[in-house]
């Protein structure tokens, strides 16, 4: 009875191997697919943060004043640069006809 079982001992080892090895190989894709995820918060917070610098930039070189805690969209920021749009604008058709 124990040698018919005896061909299971190899078979055992190598199937534990197997499930070791899917398991770490798992663990590596899922710390990576953690990683990669981590760094695009990361890097999300890092734009936002330029983001919002640029709009206080645009807001403070039009002497308006922004108001803290707005919902950045991208309606809002449509608007934004649009007023930067208008006031570069009316300020380049000064400079020419004083030019011309």
């Amino acid at each position: 009875m124990l040698l018919s079982i005896a061909w299971l001992c190899p078979a055992k080892d190598v199937l534990v191997g197997a499930i070791g090895t899917a398991l770490a190989v798992g663990a590596t894709v899922i710390d990576q697919i953690a990683c990669l995820l981590s760094r695009a918060a990361a890097a999300c917070e890092t734009i936002a943060t330029h983001v919002t610098t640029l709009i206080g930039a645009i807001f403070r070189s039009l002497g308006r004043t922004a108001q803290a805690g707005v919902s950045i969209t991208a309606a809002f920021l449509r608007w934004c640069l649009d007023l930067l749009s208008t006031s570069v604008h009316a300020v380049a058709l000064r400079a020419l006809s004083l030019v011309g």
